[in-house]
């Protein structure tokens, strides 16, 4: 499995979400759950998820704003 470069962009080119990935990073990794995701499913496919989650909840919060 590879990142999906569209999505990779899409997230990295808009400072808001960039912004709410690192943060989601940020807290995965306080407590070790993002080691924990990687061992278990592999690197490509956790960044993948996380950059879903972001998108989605983008949309979500914009809408809300």
């Amino acid at each position: 499995m590879a990142v999906n470069e569209e999505k990779a962009a899409e997230v990295f080119s808009d400072t808001w979400k960039l912004e709410l990935y690192l943060r989601l990073i940020d807290k995965l990794s306080v407590n070790g759950t993002l080691n924990e995701w990687v061992e278990l499913h592999g690197q490509d496919y956790v960044t993948n998820f996380l950059l879903d989650a972001v998108i989605k909840e983008s949309k979500t919060l914009r809408v809300v704003q």
